[in-house]
């Protein structure tokens, strides 16, 4: 008997979608803010396996140990569901320099066809920092990548210096979704109970 199952063994990252290199129109400040960006998955039947996520700095970023960088999901009203925290990702250092900046991902970490996310940015600290610095904005609407991605046309705001709430805006943030689809493997699985790579016990 043959089984097709998820494999998620390495293969090289390629970029599932960005319009990282698209013309920088604005930028948000980190300091007391919270920040998200709705991407959408392509139709690869096993999903996908999430490697990094890149935004741009437009200005140096500082005490970024204060930064939290998530991928969440997305709350019935359409807007960051923060209960829902796909993925904590890596902040590669406490200064991030401008230019692009590179989230990696936990190992394993991975994302369902057709479905959307958010990237979020989170200054910890609340209302006065110390997080501070910009990521960069654009109001391109065409992004790049892998079939059936995409990039919403809009993201998200909450200025804690006003309210809790999130509010839409316009541009979105240049970002580039990295990663790989996720391959089904075919596995010969005897009559008897067996153990099958990923799996476990295959009873008869």
């Amino acid at each position: 008997m043959l089984a097709l199952c998820p494999s998620v063994e390495a293969q090289s990252s390629n970029t599932l979608v960005s319009n990282i290199d698209k013309t920088h129109t604005n930028f948000g400040a980190l300091t007391g803010n919270v920040r998200a960006q709705q991407f959408t998955t392509g139709s690869s039947a096993f999903g996908y396996t999430l490697t990094s996520i890149e935004a741009v700095a437009d200005r140096t970023i500082t005490s970024a140990n204060n930064l939290l960088v998530q991928v969440c999901g997305v709350a019935a009203d359409g807007r960051p569901n923060l209960s829902n925290i796909i993925a904590n990702l890596n902040v590669p250092s406490r200064t991030l320099p401008v230019g692009n900046v590179v989230f990696s991902a936990p190992a394993n970490t991975t994302l369902d066809p057709n479905t959307s996310y958010f990237l979020v940015l989170i200054n910890r600290t609340g209302t006065n920092g110390p997080t501070s610095g910009t990521i960069t904005y654009t109001t391109s609407n065409d992004e790049q990548g892998a079939t059936g991605w995409s990039i919403a046309n809009s993201g998200y705001r909450i200025n804690r210096r006003v309210s809790g709430s999130w509010t839409s805006i316009t541009p979105k943030i240049r970002m580039r979704v990295n990663g790989t689809a996720t391959s089904g493997k075919v596995y010969a699985i005897s009559s008897s109970a067996t153990t099958v790579e990923g799996i476990g016990a295959q009873l008869d």
